[in-house]
């Protein structure tokens, strides 16, 4: 399939589950042979994709892989909101670099 899919840990915060939000975004990674140094580098808080607050908790993400360019790297991340309405941190990032779409 021609899709990127991603999951996360369950809502750990203080309180209850009220958002959740996804996001994707390039990156600059020397070690890539898309790399181009002479080329201004993409900033990973500039999302190419970011999904809308999700008000119910859903582990799971599927992007549209038309979202990404084949060779570029990216990173993706979620954070989560809570009754109160603070937003966590970005989590971790799950960094990868897009490969040719299956046939």
């Amino acid at each position: 399939m021609n899709r990127l899919a991603f999951h996360c840990s369950e809502f750990g915060g203080n309180g209850q589950f009220a958002a959740m939000k996804w996001r994707l975004a390039e990156i600059a990674d020397p070690k890539n042979p898309a790399y181009k140094p002479n080329e201004p580098r993409p900033y990973e808080i500039t999302p190419v994709w970011e999904s809308d607050e999700i008000t119910a908790f859903k582990n799971d993400v599927t992007i549209a892989a038309a979202a990404v360019k084949v060779g570029h790297a990216y990173r993706v991340r979620a954070r989560m909101q809570d009754n109160t309405g603070r937003w966590s941190h970005w989590s971790e990032p799950v960094q990868f670099v897009a490969g040719e779409p299956s046939r």
